[in-house]
């Protein structure tokens, strides 16, 4: 805050003027980005929320719109109207009724449930936008901004982001899939989490699914059994046209 000498008349504030344009914009003209200039403008949105996160501040409506890249790829986090500080929650409703806290398809679907996530809401907001500058969508698709309960939220089904774009590894699935939960047991619990697995492969990410492992198991042996019979009856066809 600049200091005033001069008695005040009007009440106002200035701020940093940020040449630049917002995220939902920069996408649209860069889809799809290059890896390198997304990874480094996730990485920079992390920073800036680990600031938020270490003041005991929660930005809760962290989304495209919110976040200013400069020409140079600098990326800045906007809008604080939805923040939570920590020892100021009694001062304001921290949750919204009417889901108008945070924004539809970025922010963590508890808000609505009245559940306040904290730093974990930041976290699946942070895991939704990398999700989308990969993939050009939703981890849960475009229905997502549609949902209006609890009941509607759990018909959702999260999208392997590979499945929109082929060249991301599984890792990296995996690690937006769990940053992107909608139960805060098995999503990350702080940004450094979440980006530590962003950054290098989780060997538990790369470990074969059980369920998909059995399905595989029985499928060949189905095969080979399939093979068995239709070599023995070859065989037999064989044999009998030997003795004819």
């Amino acid at each position: 805050i600049i200091r005033q000498d001069r008695k005040r008349s009007f009440l106002y504030y200035l701020m940093e003027y940020v040449e630049g344009e917002g995220l939902d914009k920069w996408l649209r003209k860069n889809q799809p980005p290059s890896p390198k200039r997304a990874i480094n403008i996730v990485k920079q949105v992390a920073e800036g929320l680990k600031a938020f996160h270490q003041n005991e501040a929660v930005h809760q409506d962290l989304k495209p719109g919110n976040i200013m890249v400069t020409e140079e790829g600098k990326a800045l986090v906007l809008d604080f109207g939805s923040v939570f500080v920590a020892g100021l929650s009694e001062c304001v409703s921290p949750i919204i009724p009417d889901g108008v806290l945070g924004t539809a398809g970025y922010s963590d679907p508890l808000y609505l449930r009245g559940h306040n996530p904290g730093i974990q809401g930041d976290v699946y907001s942070l895991a939704t936008i990398t999700y989308e500058m990969f993939t050009g969508t939703l981890p849960y698709g475009d229905k997502i901004e549609q949902c209006r309960s609890a009941f509607d939220y759990d018909q959702l089904r999260y999208t392997e982001a590979s499945s929109n774009n082929p060249v991301i590894p599984e890792w990296f699935d995996g690690a937006l899939k769990r940053g992107t939960s909608f139960d805060l047991e098995e999503r990350y619990r702080t940004i450094d989490d979440f980006m530590k697995d962003l950054l290098q492969p989780n060997p538990e990410f790369l470990k074969a699914d059980p369920v998909v492992q059995k399905s595989a198991n029985t499928l060949m042996f189905w095969k080979l059994l399939s093979g068995f019979w239709f070599v023995t009856f070859l065989l037999l066809i064989y044999l009998f046209s030997q003795n004819s």
